[in-house]
C-alpha cells in the first residue's frame, strides 16, 4: 500500500471518529437537557432543606430565604478578589432588600477565620460557613 493511500485511510478514520464523537456528545447533551428541570428542582429542594452555621456559630436554615431573589456568593477569607467584592455586595444588599433580594455569603473557610473577618469588616448580609 502506498504512503498516500495510508494517509487517506488515516484521514478518513479520523473524520469518522470525530463525527462519532459529535454524535455521542449530541445524544448525551440531549438526555441532559431532558433531565435538567427535575434535577434543578431537586437541587433547589436540597439547597433550601440545608442549614449552615453563621459567623457566630448559630445554625441558619437556608429555607428562611426561600421565595426571595437569592444571590449566593461563595467566597473565602484568603481570596483577595472575594474580599474586594464584599463592600459592593453589601451596598447592593442595602439597595435591593426592599425589592425582595437577599445576598448570602457562603464561606469556603473555617468558622474561626470568618468570625475574625466579620469582627473587622462590616457586611450587611449573612455570612455562612460552607466548610
Amino acid at each position: 500500500m502506498s504512503r498516500r493511500s495510508t494517509v487517506l485511510i488515516g484521514l478518513f478514520a479520523t473524520i469518522v471518529a470525530i463525527l462519532a464523537g459529535f454524535y455521542g456528545l449530541s445524544q448525551r447533551l440531549g438526555s441532559i437537557q431532558q433531565t435538567t428541570p427535575a434535577s434543578a428542582t431537586t437541587a433547589m429542594e436540597l439547597f433550601f432543606a440545608s442549614a449552615l452555621d453563621d459567623a457566630l456559630g448559630q445554625r441558619q436554615a437556608l429555607s428562611q430565604w426561600q421565595g426571595k431573589t437569592l444571590v449566593v456568593n461563595f467566597w473565602a477569607t484568603w481570596c483577595p478578589p472575594c474580599l474586594e467584592e464584599i463592600p459592593s455586595f453589601s451596598r447592593l444588599q442595602g439597595s435591593y432588600a426592599e425589592k425582595g433580594v437577599q445576598f448570602v455569603g457562603i464561606a469556603l473557610d473555617s468558622l474561626e477565620h470568618v468570625g475574625a473577618f466579620s469582627e473587622h469588616q462590616a457586611v450587611s448580609y449573612p455570612l455562612l460557613i460552607g466548610g
